[in-house]
């Protein structure tokens, strides 16, 4: 195809995880000395692989070859094929890997549901749609995206809540292997202006950032609330109480004043709650 065709897709770019500087550079200096020696991928004039490779090229007037990528019928088989082929090209983060596994998961659940309702037209020809896709399906999209990308089903669902939740920056900062997936989860659940803050604060902040919010969830949980601190007087008589339980039920033929057994109860829950 003619070169000058080529259209570069924003979606399927952002798919790509960004090269560094350092990287970029040597790539810009190995087209100048040796040429555009690998064929750019396309599909219906969509560039779906060799996006740096055709700035350069462009920009330095440098010609290039294209070659027509195979087996792709949709616009979700393009973004399969550019995910899963950034595995075999580059040594990506598993936060990347986990964060691109998201959209892998949207789709395999995607075609998932079209195969349900095309056996659902065929069973029932007046059907019109199917219902939504059964929790199984659905975990077994993740975790056929999780394999697939070589990372595990739950850092898959945390990515899935920074793609959901996230602001632009720290999802790049993720990409960009300047946070975990598992802290940017965490920073997620704040406003956008405050994740984008803590991003520009650098990769201390954004553990610390994580860090708080993961205690103050803890701290707010139902678990937390019906706990309390001991005083060492408190704690004292906490143990003089049930030792002195212990006592009075811990004596076989003694017969146990109901009473005395009341009243250590009380204490202890009066102490403890």
């Amino acid at each position: 195809m003619d070169p000058l065709n080529i259209v570069t897709d924003p979606e399927f770019q952002s798919f790509i995880p960004p090269l560094s500087i350092g990287e970029l550079r040597a790539l810009e200096e190995n087209i100048l000395a040796n040429g555009c020696r690998d064929p750019l991928v396309v599909w219906n004039g969509l560039l779906l692989d060799g996006h740096n490779r055709l700035t350069i090229c462009r920009e330095h007037k440098i010609d290039f070859t294209t070659v027509e990528a195979k087996g792709i019928a949709d616009r979700d088989d393009a973004k399969a094929w550019i995910i899963k082929n950034q595995l075999g090209r580059r040594n990506i983060s598993d936060g990347s890997r986990a964060i691109l596994a998201t959209t892998l998961e949207e789709i395999y659940a995607r075609k998932a549901k079209d195969r349900q309702a095309e056996q659902a037209r065929r069973n029932q020809p007046q059907a019109q749609k199917v219902a939504n896709l059964p929790p199984l399906e659905k975990a077994k999209a993740r975790e056929q995206a999780a394999d697939a990308m070589g990372v595990s089903p739950r850092l898959v669902q945390a990515a899935k809540a920074v793609v959901t939740r996230g602001s632009e920056k720290l999802l790049q900062a993720v990409m960009a292997g300047k946070a975990t997936v598992s802290a940017a989860a965490e920073i997620a659940t704040l406003s956008k202006a405050k994740q984008d803050k803590i991003v520009d604060s650098g990769k201390k902040a954004i553990v610390a950032a994580a860090g708080d919010v993961r205690r103050e969830r803890r701290a707010e949980s139902p678990q937390a609330e019906g706990k309390r601190k001991l005083t060492a007087k408190q704690l004292a008589r906490l143990v003089e109480l049930v030792t002195k339980l212990d006592r009075l039920t811990d004596k076989p033929g003694l017969e146990i004043s109901p009473i005395h057994v009341r009243e250590c109860v009380a204490e202890i829950m009066k102490i403890v709650l």
